[in-house]
């Protein structure tokens, strides 16, 4: 995946993580036996322990390691109650699109409302595979903004000396294409308050 070989080829980077928003369907059984049903198109992403060491969150319950397992599944405040009401939800179940069960695993204090990041139900990126098994996660020829990757770089490498490094970076895996499928990076103060990726 991209944040891995941003990882492996750059020593500058002190961290890469991908997060893959997908609009799925969660159930599970309510007390008179049936199944509660919920269709989730923004709340919901794939990702791994990286991810909240590059953003900070408040944790309830629970650690970032835990999201390394496959089949698990970190909600916040908001969703916990959604769907569990007022029950403790750690070990509970939840069923992905009717085909994968995931057990809760931790719980996050709610974001406040004016945060960019937007999901609310994490995914071990492990369980990708066993939900939707032609995602093609490895392909990089996408342009959407559901998959994103955030980098980290030390405090002395610099933004202009990264990106220099870029195009052979993109030639190394595109060959030819490598024209096409330029890298740039975008600071995140950019990606907030420019209007032309939905900035405020």
């Amino acid at each position: 995946m991209l944040h891995q070989a941003l990882k492996n080829d750059f020593p500058s980077v002190e961290n890469a993580v991908y997060l893959g928003q997908q609009e799925l369907t969660f159930s599970l059984s309510n007390p008179n036996g049936k199944k509660d049903k919920y269709l989730e198109k923004e709340a919901a992403a794939f990702t791994d322990a990286q991810y909240f060491k590059l953003f900070d969150y408040q944790w309830l319950v629970g650690n970032s390691s835990l999201l390394n397992a496959p089949n698990t599944v970190i909600l916040t405040e908001k969703y916990a109650k959604k769907y569990f009401g007022e029950t403790n939800p750690i070990n509970k179940i939840l069923r992905i699109n009717n085909v994968q069960d995931v057990k809760v695993v931790g719980l996050l204090k709610n974001q406040l409302e004016n945060t960019d990041l937007k999901t609310e139900i994490f995914i071990s990126l492990p369980t990708i595979k066993n939900v939707i098994p032609d995602y093609r996660y490895d392909d990089w020829y996408w342009f959407s903004k559901t998959r994103e990757t955030y980098i980290l770089l030390h405090e002395n490498a610099t933004k202009a000396s990264f990106e220099a490094q870029l195009p052979a970076f993109s030639k190394k895996y595109f060959g030819p294409d490598a024209k096409v499928f330029p890298f740039h990076l975008q600071e995140l103060s950019d990606v907030h308050f420019n209007l032309d990726y939905g900035g405020k």
